[in-house]
């Protein structure tokens, strides 16, 4: 058991070991010095606390019991009643046969009802049915109406044959199309005529000093024998037209295609004017296998 011990200068709060009471301290703290005091003792009797009182319910007061009316005005009715004067045997029967007269007007007429209503439900269906079946005719005409009518095997193998050659030209058609592009590009490049070495001509064509615009000219190349063939060989013209200055240039035509120049050698020379007049009938002229600038000076007779 330890003992508590609140230091009086420091105010701090020491435990003490019980044996070491009566003796003289020291605080840790502060380094005061006191008496270690007696530690206390426990109680060892319970106190004896009051106990606690509940009160009991209070009888002073009684319930009050009224009366119900309505139990006497309930038990002079059924003395009325009971003093009332009860009915004859024959009214009795009267009131029966009347109750039973109803009875049977109102099992007639539910009757009647009912075969009206039966009636009406039986005309409802019987609409209703029709109805129907004409919906489902009319929906299988309309689903019906644009599907083919049904074909014969031979018609069916004719169709088969088709359908087939048409997937043969979706597959083979292309390869097809390229062969023959293929067979007309290799012939045109056989057959076709090499263009010959070209030199360009230029110049101008003049008339009484005076530049001619929208004249023709036009190289002829004379006839060549070919040397290893022996054969004569004719070279085709190259023209040209004169400008607002008189100007020209020789073009050679081969097929579509156009080139500048025309081939070497002696060439026979027209010039024509817009009007188709000739001028300087029986020129001749040599193209150099270089450049050549070839002027025209005419005179009008």
């Amino acid at each position: 058991m330890t003992i508590r011990y609140k230091c009086e200068e420091c105010e701090s709060v020491l435990k003490i070991r019980d044996e070491l009471a009566g003796t003289d301290g020291k605080c840790p703290k502060c380094k005061s010095t006191f008496v270690v005091p007696e530690p206390e003792k426990d109680l060892e009797e319970p106190l004896d606390l009051p106990r606690a009182v509940t009160p009991g319910p209070d009888f002073s007061r009684l319930i009050d019991i009224q009366h119900d009316p309505g139990t006497e005005e309930a038990a002079q009715q059924s003395a009325a009643a009971d003093d009332a004067p009860k009915p004859s045997i024959a009214e009795l029967m009267r009131e029966h046969e009347e109750k039973k007269a109803r009875k049977s007007k109102r099992r007639d007429k539910s009757a009647r009802g009912g075969l009206k209503e039966a009636a009406d439900v039986a005309e409802v269906v019987t609409s209703g049915s029709a109805a129907d079946v004409i919906t489902r005719n009319y929906d299988q005409r309309r689903d019906t109406a644009g599907e083919p009518p049904p074909m014969t095997r031979e018609e069916r193998r004719e169709q088969e044959q088709k359908e087939a050659f048409v997937r043969f030209l979706k597959f083979a058609g292309p390869v097809l199309v390229g062969v023959l592009l293929g067979l007309y590009g290799l012939y045109y490049f056989v057959t076709r005529e090499a263009v010959p070495p070209l030199y360009a001509v230029e110049g101008i064509v003049t008339l009484n000093n005076v530049p001619q615009e929208g004249v023709e000219v036009r190289f002829s190349p004379d006839a060549k024998t070919d040397e290893e063939s022996g054969k004569v060989v004719n070279q085709n013209s190259s023209r040209g037209y004169t400008d607002a200055e008189g100007k020209y240039y020789l073009e050679f035509t081969r097929g579509e295609n156009r080139y500048t120049g025309a081939v070497s050698g002696k060439h026979s020379v027209f010039i024509t004017d817009p009007y188709g007049i000739e001028y300087g009938a029986g020129l001749e002229r040599t193209v150099e296998e270089d450049d050549n600038v070839i002027h025209f000076h005419l005179e009008s007779n």
